[in-house]
């Protein structure tokens, strides 16, 4: 069952964005340099080791028995856990109050009907909403976050923006009223701006550098450069961190310039290109290596949860990582971190002391102190 639910989460999706261009190595330590291939703003760093290192022990926090976790979020002493579907329950998210030891009542129901979640692939918190992405029903849910923290059950109340241009798969809300995504398999850029109410595009940027070689298509080469995509709206900043190369890459969104660090095992990604009767994708092999299995950010660091192993290496806890690399959001590793469980999901409190995480093998959630 275990291995079931892990590589259904696995697959769910195969995605896009590329991180591309010639590099000019540095130290973790050194100022990021310009590089020849791009505009003299932009920056490459390589990196071969963390400054610091250190390990935790994760403890259990409560037994969750209504599923396995697609997104933990910490909201004040809230955690809030977006629940995969599941035959346990039909519903989507449960609130555990870190107070009181405490886990409420499930809300939001799994369906096609009203104020339902098919496909509740991400989602999220602005300062004032709830937000969730409906893939299958191709539509972004909005929800008064004063209504879900406590649950309001009865008066939760949806806002749905459906869309038929919009392709992203994974999204960041930046406000109730616009998102940026990436994985648009058509687009020659990495990274969307889109309005909600009008479904249109607003701006794309972050082009490909590299030459894309001429037997590899668009669409499978994006899928091969997949990124994680999370927001800093404090310092205006977007982070893209790749799942099949150990690539961040951080936009400043006043001006779209990037820097890109890369570390500390500086590879590329392995895969063969695969053909269905929906055209191109990206065919997993022997040695295809996943990176970055999941995010959490704060607004002072980004925490990425690393994987490093193939399917071949590590059958059983493939999609899974014991480590978390810590970067701040001028692109600076900061900390490798290790502990005592293969784990999918994390979350961090806004203080950076404590990491929250699932561990799918016993259903239990984590916690664990953490010091910075």
């Amino acid at each position: 069952m275990f291995k079931h639910l892990l590589k259904k989460a696995l697959v769910v999706c195969l995605c896009f964005g590329v991180f591309s261009c010639k590099k000019e190595k540095t130290t973790a330590n050194e100022t990021a340099v310009n590089t020849p291939t791009e505009t003299p703003t932009d920056h490459s760093i390589l990196f071969s080791e963390f400054p610091e290192t250190s390990n935790i022990t994760f403890n259990t926090l409560f037994n969750f028995k209504e599923g396995i976790p697609n997104k933990l979020h910490i909201v004040d002493s809230t955690l809030v856990i977006h629940n995969r579907r599941s035959s346990n329950s039909n519903f989507l998210f449960y609130n555990y109050n870190l107070n009181s030891g405490n886990l409420s009542k499930g809300y939001i129901s799994s369906g096609r009907g009203p104020n339902e979640i098919l496909s509740s692939f991400s989602s999220g918190f602005t300062d004032t909403h709830l937000w969730i992405h409906d893939m299958a029903l191709k539509k972004i849910v909005m929800i008064d976050r004063a209504n879900v923290l406590p649950v309001q059950k009865d008066s939760i109340g949806f806002k749905e923006y459906k869309f038929n241009e919009h392709t992203a798969i994974r999204v960041a809300l930046k406000d109730s009223l616009s998102y940026y995504g990436v994985e648009n398999l058509t687009s020659e850029y990495k990274v969307s701006k889109m309005d909600l109410s009008t479904d249109t595009v607003v701006e794309e940027f972050g082009e490909f550098k590299e030459q894309r070689p001429e037997t590899i298509p668009l669409e499978v080469y994006k899928q091969a450069y997949s990124p994680l995509i999370a927001l800093n709206p404090n310092e205006q900043k977007l982070m893209l961190a790749y799942r099949h190369t150990d690539v961040v890459e951080i936009y400043n969104l006043d001006n779209k310039v990037s820097i890109n660090i890369q570390g500390p095992e500086n590879f590329k990604p392995q895969f063969e290109v695969g053909k269905n009767q929906n055209g191109g994708y990206m065919e997993y092999t022997d040695k295809t290596k996943l990176a970055f299995v999941n995010a959490a950010t704060t607004k002072d660091y980004i925490y990425l949860l690393y994987s490093g192993s193939t399917q071949k290496d590590n059958p059983d806890t493939f999609g899974l990582a014991n480590r978390i690399y810590v970067y701040n959001w001028d692109a600076k590793p900061i900390k490798e971190i290790s502990f005592n469980k293969d784990v999918m999901h994390l979350s961090v409190s806004n203080n950076n002391k404590k990491i929250y995480s699932f561990d799918v093998k016993t259903g239990d959630v984590l916690e664990a102190d953490i010091d910075l």
